[in-house]
């Protein structure tokens, strides 16, 4: 399996902080946060009144961070890379506001973290293939597509979806789905397909080449 490209990867970290010393005054830190990471887009003053900061455009080591969004309840992170990079973007973050501002994660409050990973990849295999339907249902879909229209077409199973129940999740955000499905305007015969998962990169490339392991017996 071949990574094509990351389209977009995002960091979900429910947490809360607080200053001992009482609230910074937020345009010293938003100065901060543009000088040290080079965001092009701040936060206005409205933003600011609703109690959200988002900063678009900046960058960290030579990656750029598409966005940084800062809520009362947690900090989302979203950039094409390696989730990796969003995890040491975010420690860097908390560790430059406890040092320079004061401000840390408020004791008795347990962070939950969620990835989202969105990826190109080529397969050496059909991935559908590996939870292929039973025959006489793409059968059945063609069956009665040739019926409804003049112009002929095949239907073939295209990737499947895995998802979770919001009510049996015990976290505070329910994951985004787990899906395979093939790229939009690519060949069926070339293999691509465009993935998302609740996973950091690298365990969704895992999770990616297990089944295509799957999809090869």
């Amino acid at each position: 399996m071949e990574l094509v490209y990351i389209d977009n990867s995002k960091l979900i970290n429910l947490t809360a902080v607080n200053r001992p010393e009482g609230q910074v005054y937020m345009p010293d830190l938003i100065h901060g946060v543009v000088a040290r990471y080079s965001f092009v887009k701040y936060p206005t003053v409205e933003e600011l009144l609703r109690n959200e900061m988002k900063f678009s455009i900046g960058k960290f080591k030579d990656i750029q961070i598409q966005e940084l969004s800062i809520y009362g309840d947690g900090v989302i992170i979203s950039s094409a890379c390696d989730t990796d990079i969003l995890v040491d973007f975010l420690n860097d973050i908390f560790s430059w506001c406890r040092d320079a501002f004061g401000i840390d994660t408020m004791l008795g409050v347990k962070p939950e973290t969620y990835f989202e990973s969105t990826i190109i990849v080529r397969a050496d295999v059909d991935l559908a293939n590996a939870v292929a339907p039973k025959a006489d249902i793409g059968a059945t879909i063609n069956r009665a597509f040739s019926h409804a229209s003049s112009i002929e077409g095949a239907f073939a199973s295209t990737g499947f979806i895995f998802d979770i129940d919001a009510r049996t999740f015990a976290g505070r955000r329910k994951p985004i789905q787990f899906m395979v499905e093939r790229r939009l305007g690519v060949p069926f015969e070339e293999n691509v397909f465009y993935c998302r998962a609740p996973l950091p990169t690298k365990a969704h490339l895992g999770a990616l080449r297990t089944v295509e392991d799957i999809a090869l017996r």
